[in-house]
């Protein structure tokens, strides 16, 4: 799936694996979630959120990026850097190595990698809203929450079911979407 990325294929796949089978699964947006409460009154998951979390991690930020070719005969690399980023986080190089026999653009990959790889990692973590049993692995939804600064689409990352009181709790993770 990565190589796919890299040439500039489809960038909305998932791996999921459910009853023994393995699948890669195209992200489906599902815009209206919603949950039945008491007298069959059905309400919007998003107004039910009880608890906003926002994690930012560097730990897969890299600010300089090197291409470099696999022929033993000759050696040509493209470096491409984020000078703002390395001055703020310090140098975080990544390395890759591809088929020149090919007509790669390595400049142009590089680029591209750089753009992927310069971002600081932001997941959102919601808990304790009511559930949709459409909610789940690789769904894309909406969100106009103001208040927790939730604006776009978001992908949902894992999700967890918990029933109590007879209601469906939800827990998930989410990362912006921005596709």
């Amino acid at each position: 799936m990565e190589l796919e990325k890299t040439k500039g294929g489809a960038n909305d796949l998932y791996i999921d694996c459910k009853r023994g089978q393995l699948n890669i699964l195209k992200y489906q947006l599902e815009p209206n979630l919603s949950s039945l409460i008491a007298n069959h009154i059905q309400v919007s998951s998003h107004d039910s959120i009880a608890e906003v979390r926002t994690t930012k991690s560097i730990q897969e930020l890299k600010n300089r990026v090197i291409y470099t070719n696999n022929d033993a005969k000759s050696t040509y690399r493209v470096v491409k850097d984020d000078v703002a980023s390395i001055n703020k986080y310090g140098l975080l190089t990544a390395v890759e190595t591809i088929d020149t026999n090919k007509n790669n653009n390595l400049s142009q990959l590089a680029v591209n990698k750089l753009d992927e790889l310069k971002k600081i990692n932001e997941t959102y973590s919601i808990d304790k809203m009511l559930g949709d049993y459409r909610i789940g692995k690789g769904k894309l939804i909406p969100l106009k929450i103001p208040t927790y600064s939730l604006i776009g689409k978001y992908l949902i990352k894992s999700t967890t079911h918990n029933i109590d009181n007879k209601k469906e709790i939800v827990n998930m993770e989410l990362d912006f979407y921005s596709y």
